[in-house]
């Protein structure tokens, strides 16, 4: 779908959130049958060797070279993933200059994170955390918690759930009691994923007990990009941008392992970079990428 000029994340002339893709009735941030990861509309099924610079991986046009400025197919499409990635999350960056999604008065995940209401699982977030942390079924399954739990200002078509709205960061920044469940929700997804949170103050990450089967369904579930993507997002919108740095390097650092438990998030890893808004921190994640990549 690259062709199209559609911005991934965004799917701009259509208005619609990437991770749901309405009109096609295809729920994009899953895309399951087809292999297609769809906020990164890259290549699909399996990633080329990353020590690979061979030009028979990518086909060719007679202007292939004249296009590709003498680059490889290789240096030429990771270069192409930077530039999506760095416009797809300009946006966020800039803390949203056209004010973001929804109605400023909406207050679902305000209301959500005290207590006082649930989301679509019939529980409110105490007892969501209680039951479902370690339930990985679930937590691959279910399509429509992370919205509650990690609230973004874009609009998906999870319609019972809300864009986060600026007052609602306010309070999310300033309520110690949210605090401690935003951290609690952070460290239930980190487990799902195959990590562990060592200390909420630097943000350090490791592996957790169950890595290596949490590793491969990640390895696996692209779909879980996405969700990597909105949570980085979360974090920086209430005050916990600390956390995104360690968690971006973490990822890079498995990726870049020899024979890697991680080696088809290399292209995803653009997006993730992409919400760091500290420009050295951006710089030196884009840095590491490429080195792996090289």
């Amino acid at each position: 779908m690259g062709s199209s000029g559609i911005n991934a994340e965004y799917m701009g002339s259509s208005g619609i959130n990437a991770e749901y893709m309405g009109s096609s009735g295809i729920n994009a941030e899953y895309m399951g049958s087809s292999g297609i990861n769809a906020e990164y509309m890259g290549r699909t099924k399996e990633k080329t060797d990353k020590n690979s610079d061979s030009d028979s991986d990518w086909s060719k046009s007679d202007d292939s070279d004249k296009k590709r400025g003498g680059l490889s197919y290789k240096d030429y499409w990771a270069r192409q993933r930077r530039q999506r990635a760095e416009r797809d999350t300009s946006r966020y960056r800039a803390g949203y200059p056209d004010g973001g999604a929804g109605n400023a008065k909406d207050t679902k995940n305000l209301r959500f994170y005290l207590g006082k209401i649930n989301c679509n699982q019939p529980y409110r977030i105490d007892a969501f955390h209680s039951r479902y942390r370690g339930d990985y079924g679930f937590l691959e399954s279910a399509h429509n918690y992370i919205q509650w739990l990690f609230p973004i200002r874009e609009q998906g078509l999870n319609w019972e759930a809300q864009p986060l709205q600026m007052a609602e960061i306010e309070a999310f920044r300033e309520n110690t009691e949210i605090q401690g469940r935003i951290m609690r929700s952070y460290e239930l997804i980190l487990d799902f994923w195959g990590m562990r949170l060592t200390d909420r103050a630097t943000g350090a990450l490791e592996r957790s007990d169950k890595w290596q089967a949490r590793y491969k369904n990640l390895n696996r579930r692209s779909h879980n990009y996405l969700r990597i993507t909105r949570v980085l997002k979360f974090l920086g919108e209430v005050g916990l941008e600390h956390l995104k740095f360690p968690f971006v390097m973490h990822i890079l650092d498995e990726y870049g392992r020899k024979d890697s438990p991680l080696d088809n998030i290399g292209s995803s890893c653009s997006y993730f970079i992409g919400t760091l808004r500290d420009d050295d921190q951006r710089a030196e994640a884009w840095a590491k990428l490429e080195e792996y990549d090289s």
